[in-house]
């Protein structure tokens, strides 16, 4: 990429220098002019130049792995000096031209001799370069499921020492049927274009209104501030956005159904499981209820540790009720397990596991994890040393709830969403391979819930 660059520099810079009145363009007059001789063929100019801002927004994706301060340094160094003088370059060679050809500018800026490496670079430049791309693909897809509005997927870790660095099957296989579609359907980039520049101007400007949201509610910033701050942005984002809507009919149209497939997808799983959550919560015995009652009625204990994974606090988890209801018997030790995401990227160590100790032999854990972060029970319970507990891995009972999902008419959902919640939910990767529980540590329990 640093070659990428500094080629890009170096083919316009001779041209600068042939041409150094090209300059003169940085006076914002000229484009005030423009716009007030042109109008509406300005504005619409505005979507055409559009794309030449983008790109940029790659650099977030990778500030998650490298953090804030290489991005700048990377940006302002290197990035942005050698695409100014790159565009400068392309102004003044045109302006050299009788009859211009603004086709493959970039290309013409070369002597002909570098041509075919020059497109061999630029092929290397947009193979690295969309490993940005993927790689944010991954890390918004397993946030996505730390946060419940994905099922689960299988990941991959692909580095021992960075959390960052994952690897998903399905994202990727559906990122190659897009990619394929895309290619075969546009058949060059001037017709994508205008797909890319419509996703990415609404990018900008719901950042930039997520980025209103933040600084009112977290930072709690005054509101005059944080008007002074957000509406200059807001102004170029809403007139590139709208510049932008008149390429809907020129491809536009397929980022905006691509988003709205997967706005579809994230808020139908989110209400599917909070729905989910609280029928199985109604149905549920309250755990202080349920500890009395094995006080009470003494049933037979067998020996060893049983894991409950249980999404509620203080409730008695349905497969632990559906066990002691068929085979009559509890483990001597019963530990009830929850795993709580949390909306923060990371957990310290010293505040990831609560432990209550209650009555009849139960325990109760809580462990705490982030976005960014996958839970692995392996590690955790071998990690955990409490008193008159065996917790190692392969010693344990993992009990599991496997809910099946069944169809009846109400009013929680519509029909389309219920079919759609209930495709997810039966190819929903299993907990025991994403939770990192021993396979043949585990008993499944089938629930089934209506929906």
């Amino acid at each position: 990429m640093v070659v990428w660059f500094v080629v890009l520099g170096a083919l316009g810079l001779p041209h600068i220098l042939r041409t150094p009145e090209v300059l003169h363009a940085v006076n914002p007059v000229y484009a005030f002019q423009f716009f007030i001789d042109h109008k509406f063929h300005a504005f619409v100019t505005m979507g055409t130049i559009f794309l030449c801002l983008t790109g940029g927004e790659d650099l977030y994706l990778d500030m998650g792995h490298f953090g804030r301060l290489p991005m700048r340094i990377g940006w302002f160094s290197l990035v942005l000096p050698c695409l100014l003088v790159n565009y400068f370059g392309q102004g003044a060679f045109l302006l050299h031209q009788q009859h211009p050809d603004t086709s493959n500018l970039l290309y013409h800026l070369a002597p002909a001799w570098a041509l075919y490496p020059l497109v061999l670079l630029a092929t290397a430049a947009t193979v690295i370069a969309s490993q940005a791309v993927i790689s944010g693909a991954y890390s918004l897809t397993r946030q996505a499921m730390q946060l419940g509005f994905c099922p689960r997927l299988t990941i991959i870790h692909t580095s021992e020492s960075t959390i960052g660095q994952v690897y998903l099957p399905a994202v990727n296989s559906m990122l190659l049927i897009g990619t394929l579609a895309l290619v075969l359907s546009f058949r060059n980039s001037d017709s994508l274009a205008g797909a890319y520049g419509l996703a990415v101007s609404m990018t900008m400007l719901l950042t930039s209104i997520m980025m209103t949201v933040f600084m009112l509610r977290h930072w709690r910033w005054h509101p005059l501030l944080v008007a002074l701050i957000m509406i200059p942005i807001f102004m170029f984002d809403v007139t590139y956005f709208t510049s932008n809507i008149l390429k809907i009919k020129a491809g536009g149209w397929v980022g905006v159904a691509v988003a709205v497939v997967m706005f579809a997808i994230t808020t139908t799983w989110k209400k599917g499981r909070t729905i989910l959550h609280r029928k199985l919560a109604d149905d549920s015995l309250p755990l202080n209820l349920f500890i009395e009652d094995v006080k009470q009625y003494a049933p037979i204990r067998v020996p060893g540790t049983a894991v409950f994974l249980t999404g509620a606090i203080n409730i008695a988890p349905r497969t632990l009720l559906h066990n002691f209801k068929h085979n009559m018997i509890l483990h001597r030790d019963i530990v009830l397990l929850t795993i709580k995401n949390e909306e923060q990227p990371f957990v310290a160590e010293k505040e990831r596991v609560l432990i209550q100790k209650m009555d009849a032999g139960i325990t109760q854990i809580t462990a705490r994890y982030g976005f960014s972060e996958n839970p692995d029970l392996t590690q955790l319970l071998s990690n955990l040393t409490i008193e008159g507990l065996d917790l190692t891995p392969n010693r344990v009972t993992f009990f599991l709830g496997r809910e099946t999902i069944i169809r009846i008419p109400n009013r929680d959902m519509t029909t389309w969403r219920k079919r759609l919640f209930a495709f997810l939910s039966k190819n929903s990767k299993d907990a025991s391979t994403f939770f990192n529980i021993p396979p043949n540590r585990v008993i499944e329990v089938g629930i089934q819930v209506e929906l």
